[in-house]
């Protein structure tokens, strides 16, 4: 690791002792891996995504932050394999979340987008999370200009919050 560190392939921040690694350094782990495993990627992803939590302290923007270069590593990787991520919403909405901070938006999309399907099938369309991840979804189009689509989400959103609070008594 002091080798590592030396020629700056691994760099340790100052606070915490999170490291993280040089593309340069990915790639070769990539390129030694056997095939066996680098299957192990949603085992990677799962792990990732348990790292993304939803409190917004200062740490926490930049420690997901720091979480990009993975996410994206993880996505490159899948690619590279042929595999298709297929994770549960929950896994999506934790990658999303990193994305929409950094301004990504259209890797936002692409997991907001799986997320709000795998809601919509795991949970039901009523399901809290289901009209969230609607939400989050809309939002992402009206950051990136797209509002005919997220004026069109969001007021089926509104309709769906609508009918499911009259149900309640």
């Amino acid at each position: 690791m002091h080798i590592l560190l030396s020629y700056s392939l691994v760099k340790k921040a100052a606070n915490g002792g999170i490291y993280s690694l040089h593309p340069l350094v990915h790639c070769w782990c990539h390129d030694s891996m056997s095939h066996e495993e680098q299957q192990f990627s949603s085992f990677v992803a799962t792990l990732l995504a348990s790292f993304i939590t939803f409190d917004f302290n200062a740490k926490d923007y930049t420690f997901r932050q720091a979480l990009i270069p993975h996410i994206k590593a993880l996505g490159k990787c899948n690619e590279e394999l042929g595999i298709q991520g297929s994770y549960g919403h929950k896994l999506y909405t934790n990658f999303s979340l990193a994305y929409v901070e950094a301004g990504y938006w259209k890797e936002a999309e692409g997991m907001q987008a799986p997320a709000m399907q795998a809601s919509w099938k795991d949970l039901g369309e009523e399901h809290p999370d289901t009209l969230s991840s609607m939400g989050n979804l809309a939002v992402t189009y009206w950051n990136q200009g797209r509002w005919r689509e997220a004026e069109e989400l969001e007021i089926q959103v509104m309709q769906m919050r609508k009918r499911i609070l009259r149900m309640e008594p």
